[in-house]
Formats: C-alpha cells, sequence, structure tokens
C-alpha cells in the first residue's frame, strides 16, 4: 500500500501558553469553535476515499478535546494509521492514558523543559507535568509503534536540556528532535523574542552541542530541526537535520503567502495534504516562513536547505550567512 498521508487541522485550543508559541492569536480567536461528531466523519471518509492511510492532527493539545476519542475511534475504523502530536500534560493521569493511548499508532511529544521549577515559567501555567507518570503510562497503555520528543530551544531552557536527555535515557527513548523556535515578528517583538524564544543561529548549536553529542553517544536518533546548514560545526552535522533527510521533512502543498491572507476561521479549516510520491515536486515550496537569501545562491545545498527565517534579519546580524562552496 502506498504511504499517502494526511496533516489535518482542527480545533487551534491549548492547555499551555508557552512563551515561544506563535499560535496564541489564532487560539484565542477560535477558542470557542468547535468542529462536531458529523464534520470530522465527512473529512476523514472523503480523504479515505482518495487513498489516504496517514493521518497527523494538529490540534494543539489534543487531549482536551470533547470529540477526540470520537474521532480516534473513526479514524481506526478506516484504517488510518494514526500519528498525534502532544504537550503530554493530560498523558500524566492514568485514567486518560488508558482511553485514549490504544488508538495512537505514532505519538510526538513536546517537552520544552523537564525541570518543575522552570515549568510554569515556560509554559505560562499553574500546574506542572510529572514526566515520570507520563512515560509510565505510555509504557503501559501504548503499543509503542513510534515515540518521538520534540525540545524547542529557547534562550530559558537551553541550559536545561540535558534534563531531556538524561529522561529520554531513562525510559529508553531513541527519538529526539531539537528545534530552532517560530521566529514571528508580526507578533512578538523583537525584545521578546530575544529574550524569550529565539538565539542567533551561532549561538544556539555552540551551546546545544553538548547535549546534542550526548544524545548520539547514548544511541538516540536525533533530527536537528530548522538550522541552516551554514550553521553547523561540519558537514557530518548535515545528515542529523530535516532538510537533508526528505522522506521525514514535512513538506506543505500549502500557499503560505496566501495562507497569511487568510482569517484564522479560514486558516483553522484548511488541511495540508503530504504525498510520499511528491517529494520532489514539493522540494521548492517555501514552507514554515522560511526562505533563501542571496548568500543561500552560492551554496552547494540549496535545494536541500530551506534557509533562514523570514525575519531572522530583522532580529540578528543577517552576515553571519555563509555559504558553503
Amino acid at each position: 500500500m502506498n504511504y499517502k498521508r494526511l496533516e489535518i487541522y482542527l480545533w487551534w485550543t491549548c492547555n499551555h501558553r508557552c512563551k515561544f508559541c506563535v499560535e496564541m492569536p489564532t487560539m484565542d480567536e477560535m477558542w470557542n469553535t468547535k468542529v462536531t461528531e458529523e464534520e470530522i466523519l465527512k473529512k476523514l471518509i472523503k480523504y479515505k476515499n482518495k487513498w489516504y492511510n496517514h493521518v497527523t492532527y494538529l490540534w494543539w493539545e489534543p487531549f482536551i478535546q470533547k470529540n477526540f476519542n470520537f474521532a480516534l475511534k473513526v479514524w481506526k475504523k478506516l484504517w488510518f494509521t494514526i500519528m498525534v502530536t502532544t504537550n503530554a500534560s493530560m498523558l500524566q493521569f492514568e485514567n486518560i492514558s488508558s482511553k485514549y493511548l490504544k488508538y495512537i499508532d505514532e505519538l510526538i511529544i513536546s517537552i520544552p523543559i523537564v525541570n518543575k521549577r522552570l515549568q510554569k515559567k515556560i509554559n505560562n501555567i499553574n500546574s506542572i507535568i510529572n514526566f515520570d507518570n507520563v512515560f509510565v503510562n505510555i509504557k503501559k497503555y501504548w503499543k509503542w509503534n513510534l515515540l518521538k520528543v520534540n525540545t524547542v530551544i529557547t534562550p530559558e531552557n537551553i541550559d536545561y536540556i540535558d534534563e531531556v536527555v538524561d529522561l529520554l535515557n531513562k525510559y529508553n527513548i531513541k527519538e529526539l528532535s531539537f528545534t530552532y523556535p517560530d521566529i514571528d515578528i508580526w507578533y512578538y517583538k523583537k525584545k521578546y523574542i530575544i529574550k524569550h524564544i529565539s538565539l542567533p543561529y551561532d549561538e544556539y548549536i555552540q551551546r546545544i552541542e553538548p547535549s546534542f553529542k550526548k544524545a548520539l553517544l547514548s544511541g538516540i536518533r536525533v533530527k536537528l530541526t530548522d538550522v541552516p546548514f551554514c550553521f553547523l560545526p561540519n558537514k557530518n552535522w548535515i545528515k542529523y537535520t530535516d532538510d537533508f533527510d526528505y522522506d521525514s521533512r514535512t513538506k506543505l502543498t500549502y500557499n503560505w503567502e496566501e495562507f497569511n491572507r487568510q482569517s484564522s476561521i479560514e486558516r483553522s479549516n484548511c488541511e495540508d495534504v503530504i504525498d510520499s510520491k511528491n517529494l520532489k515536486k514539493l522540494e521548492s515550496m517555501n514552507s514554515r516562513m522560511r526562505r533563501y537569501i542571496w548568500e543561500c545562491n552560492k551554496c552547494r545545498y540549496i535545494w536541500k536547505c530551506w534557509g533562514i527565517w523570514l525575519f531572522y534579519k530583522d532580529i540578528y546580524w543577517i552576515k553571519q550567512i555563509k555559504a558553503i562552496n
């Protein structure tokens, strides 16, 4: 059976308000907009009839949604492979884990910080997540097909990344990605971005390098996400990037300029369809608000590297970027 993957966006709601999140304006607008069971059923049947067999849904925090269990059951009856992205806050509770995990094939958990003292500060919530409970429940109620942890690296958590690596080692989890955060100067101001969201690429790489190497030495398969190749310490690092790995790199067929002109309501109803047969066709898409600059035209990796964030030059010095010949 051919791999045909559907990315579906529903319900822009979350129980966290992470400092680095760029989706909060949309979530604020969409909080009271709910999708009915009938709408879920129609959407899934529509794409099943087009021979899609893998679904990834981004509902921000899906486990707080009333209709989530219904959606999972329908997906399974339609023989979809199901990937779920979550902040894992609800999975620390056994009644939630036992109810939902049995339907899920692939699980991606966002863990920006393990340190309980800093969780409230970075996640902007009053409660904390006990990740020991999370992974005990996952091991108990999930069949463990693909489990991956994603860590968005910010100035506030970069000195605590080793704690994430230690957590993965403790529970024998072998998939990890270090992700450079989204930079959206339209929403956050420059000073806020520098303080809470992003570091210059060169400082970012220098400071995560010890944790990156520690993870590799521990047998963890690491991905380095959203960093231009010219900032990597050497060419060996390139093979660990999501840009270099076409099979796992997310490619969106959606036009981002058109997407940004839409209202939040229109955005919430869009589906970004990814078909593994069309990877070459999709390579030219400028996803996640990134672009090439004139320096990139001299680089040997121009067709693999997505270049810098659109607003990077407005925050940090553009002459840091140097083409690899």
